[in-house]
C-alpha cells in the first residue's frame, strides 16, 4: 500500500540518484524505486541509471513504439486519469523503459506503474529496473505524436468498434432482463453469457455469444480503461495478473440508466469477467411486490418501529439483499426526519434520505483498509446520527462497526453471507478474526431482525404445464441442477412426495415448459420472486444461541409455525416452506424447493 501526503514546498531532495523538487516528488520516486522490478542490463540508448528529471525530447532514447495509453491502440491500456502520467517505451525487441510524472497528484500512480511493469513482464518484455521521472508535458507530446503514426491509427479505429461491441452486450443483456453478464475464456475463444431468471444462457447476439479471446479481452480492456469510475477501481488498469473490481460508468439503455459492477477472477485460461447489471435510478420496490408474505412484512415494519438494534438481510450472492435493504431503509420511520448514513463498498443504488459514503477496500493491504474504514466510523459516530447502513459485514472492521453503532442506541442495517437463519449466529462468530462472540451478539436488543432470503423464478403464466397434464410432462424443462434426470420421471416423483407428505394434489402445481413461448422469450419463466424466513429473536432463542445450541434455537423458531403448508402465515416457517407455498399457488415450479433443502422429510 502506498501512502501519500499533501504536497509541501521544500528544497530539492536526492533519492536513489533522482533529484526531486518537492516532498511529493520525493515520496513518489521513493515508492517507485522500492517497488521496481529486478535489474536489467542497460542497452544502447538506455541510460544506466535515473539521474535526472527528463524534460526534453532530446533526452528520450530512440524507440519503436509507445506501449501504454488510453484505449486499445496500446499494448497496456491506462485509465483516463493516468493517460499522461505513465509511459512505457519499446526501445528494442521486447525491451522497455518506464517513465512517470513525479508531479502527479494521483494516489494510484505507484500502484499503476507497478501494474504496467507486471503486464509488460507477463508479455515477455525485459523492463529496465529503474523507472524514470519526467514531466506530464513530455509524455503528452510523445503520446500525441505517436497517435499520428499509421500503426496507431489502425488500432485507434478499432476502439470505436470495441465501444460499440461492449455497449451492444450490455444493451442486449438488459433488454433480456439479465442480472449479470459473464465473459468466460476457454482456449482461443471466449463465451459471453447472461444470467436471466437465475440461469446462465448465451448472449443473443446472433452468433451464440462466441468471440475470439483477443477480441473479447480488447472489448473488456476498453470498457475498464474508459469507463471505470475513479476511486472505485481496485487496480489502475485491466490485466490478467490479479483480481480486480470497479464500478463502471452507467450506460443509457432505452429509458433506463444501467449501472454496472465489474469484477474479474483470475484463472488458468485467463480472467473471467462478471458484470452485475442494475437500474441505477431504481426506486424502492414495495415489500409485497418483492414477494414477502403479509406476516413477514409485519415483522419488517415492526423492526423499523424499534429504531435500534441490528437488522440483517442474509443470503447467497444474487439473492436480492441489496434491493430489499434499499426498500427497508427508504421506508424506515426515521427516513426524512432523522440522520441516516451509509458506508458502502461499493455504492450501487442511490438511497433516498441517506447520506451515502463510498469506501474502497484495498485487498492488498487489509490493515490500511481497516484504518480508513475506522476513520469513517469515527466520523459518523460524531455526526448526530439516528441510523447507519453498512453495505456488508465481511471483516473485523465492519463487524466491529455494526456492534459499535447498535451499542450506542442506533439502528443498523446490513447484509451478511450466511446459510439459513440457523447459520447466522455461527457465521458472525466462526470467523475468529472478526472478534465477535456469542455472548456479544446475543445481548439484549443487539439483534433486532434476521432475514434469510433467496430468489426463485416465476413461471410464465402463458405456457406453464399443470401437474395433471401427464401427456405434456415430456415437455417440462430439465432443472439446471438435474441435467441427467428424466423430467417426466422427476415430476412423477415430486408429485408423489407432495401428495404423500403434505396431502397436496397434482392439480395444485405447475411446471416450467422447455422452450417456453413468445410471451417469456422461450424460457418458461418471467422474472423472480423473493422467498424468505425471518425471526425477531426472543429471550429463549438468545439463551439457546448464547451457549451454542443452534439446533435447540432452530426448534424454538419452528415452534411458532402453524404447521399448515397451505397457510399464508410464514411465522416460524422455513424458506423451503415459503417456496412450496408459492408453488401450491402455481407461481413457481415446486422443484425450486430443492435449491434450499430436500422436501422429502416431514416438517416439524
Amino acid at each position: 500500500m502506498f501512502s501519500f501526503f499533501k504536497r509541501q514546498a521544500s528544497e530539492p531532495i536526492q533519492v536513489g540518484g533522482v533529484k526531486t523538487e518537492s516532498r511529493r516528488e520525493h515520496e513518489i520516486a521513493q515508492s517507485l524505486t522500492l517497488h521496481s522490478g529486478p535489474a536489467s542490463v542497460a542497452g544502447p540508448g538506455e541510460p544506466a541509471d535515473n539521474d535526472s528529471i527528463v524534460e526534453s525530447l532530446s533526452a528520450i532514447p530512440e524507440y519503436t513504439s509507445i506501449l501504454t495509453g488510453v484505449g486499445n491502440g496500446f499494448l497496456v491500456a491506462l485509465p483516463k486519469h493516468l493517460e499522461f502520467a505513465i509511459m512505457a517505451l519499446e526501445v528494442g525487441p521486447k525491451r522497455a523503459l518506464l517513465y512517470f510524472d513525479g508531479k502527479s497528484n494521483s494516489a494510484d500512480l505507484p500502484k499503476a506503474v507497478q501494474s504496467v511493469r507486471n503486464e509488460l513482464v507477463i508479455g515477455g518484455f525485459d523492463v529496465a529496473a529503474n523507472d524514470r521521472m519526467c514531466t506530464e508535458d513530455l509524455i503528452r507530446k510523445l503520446v500525441e505524436d505517436f497517435k499520428k503514426r499509421p500503426a496507431y491509427l489502425g488500432q485507434s479505429a478499432s476502439n470505436s468498434e470495441h465501444k460499440k461491441t461492449f455497449e451492444t452486450w450490455i444493451s442486449l443483456a438488459w433488454q433480456e432482463g439479465a442480472s449479470d453478464l459473464h465473459v468466460l475464456p476457454s482456449g482461443n475463444t471466449s463465451s459471453v453469457l447472461i444470467r436471466v431468471d437465475g440461469e446462465l444462457e448465451p448472449l443473443p447476439d446472433g452468433h451464440g455469444g462466441i468471440y475470439t479471446e483477443s477480441h473479447a479481452n480488447a472489448v473488456i480492456g476498453w470498457a475498464f480503461g474508459e469507463t471505470a469510475q475513479e476511486n472505485s477501481n481496485s487496480a489502475a488498469m485491466f490485466g490478467s495478473s490479479e483480481n480486480i473490481f470497479a464500478m463502471l460508468t452507467p450506460l443509457q439503455v432505452g429509458n433506463t440508466v444501467v449501472g454496472m459492477r465489474f469484477q474479474t477472477i483470475i484463472g488458468v485460461q485467463g480472467p473471467k469477467i462478471i458484470i452485475r447489471l442494475y437500474d441505477a435510478n431504481q426506486t424502492a420496490i414495495p415489500l409485497d411486490q418483492l414477494g414477502y408474505s403479509d406476516s413477514q412484512i409485519e415483522l419488517l415494519v415492526e423492526a423499523g418501529m424499534k429504531e435500534k438494534g441490528l437488522v440483517l438481510f442474509c443470503g447467497v450472492t444474487g439473492s436480492g439483499k441489496t434491493v430489499a435493504q434499499k426498500t427497508f431503509i427508504e421506508t424506515h420511520p426515521s427516513n426524512g426526519v432523522g440522520a441516516i448514513y451509509s458506508l458502502e463498498d461499493p455504492i450501487e443504488l442511490p438511497l433516498e434520505g441517506v447520506h451515502q459514503i463510498p469506501f474502497q477496500r484495498d485487498l492488498a493491504d487489509p490493515e490500511a483498509s481497516s484504518r480508513e474504514f475506522n476513520l469513517h466510523v469515527s466520523s459518523i459516530v460524531r455526526a448526530d446520527l439516528d441510523g447507519v447502513l453498512i453495505g456488508e459485514i465481511r471483516d473485523a472492521a465492519s463487524a466491529a462497526a455494526a456492534m459499535q453503532f447498535q451499542s450506542t442506541g442506533h439502528f443498523v442495517v446490513s447484509t451478511l453471507h450466511a446459510n439459513k437463519l440457523s447459520g447466522i449466529a455461527r457465521r458472525l462468530t466462526e470467523e475468529k478474526s472478526w472478534g465477535l462472540t456469542r455472548a456479544e451478539i446475543t445481548g439484549p436488543e443487539v439483534l433486532n431482525l434476521m432475514i434469510y432470503q433467496g430468489l426463485v423464478p416465476r413461471l410464465c403464466p402463458k405456457c406453464k404445464i399443470s401437474g395433471t397434464e401427464t401427456e405434456a410432462h415430456k415437455d417440462v424443462a430439465v432443472r439446471k441442477r438435474a441435467k441427467k434426470v428424466d423430467p417426466a420421471k422427476e415430476i412423477s416423483t415430486t408429485l408423489d412426495i407432495l401428495s404423500r407428505n403434505f396431502g397436496l394434489s397434482a392439480d395444485r402445481f405447475y411446471f416450467r415448459r422447455a422452450g417456453g413461448c413468445p410471451h417469456c422469450k422461450g424460457r418458461g419463466t418471467r422474472g423472480r420472486t423473493s422467498v424468505a424466513e425471518m425471526f425477531m429473536p426472543d429471550e429463549t432463542w438468545l439463551q439457546l444461541t448464547s451457549v451454542g445450541d443452534d439446533i435447540g434455537a432452530h426448534k424454538h423458531y419452528r415452534s411458532f409455525s402453524d404447521g399448515d403448508i397451505e397457510s399464508p402465515d410464514m411465522t416460524g416457517k422455513t424458506i423451503l416452506e415459503h417456496t412450496l407455498y408459492k408453488a401450491a399457488l402455481g407461481i413457481v415450479d415446486p422443484r425450486e424447493c430443492r435449491q434450499f433443502d430436500g422436501f422429502e422429510k416431514q416438517f416439524k
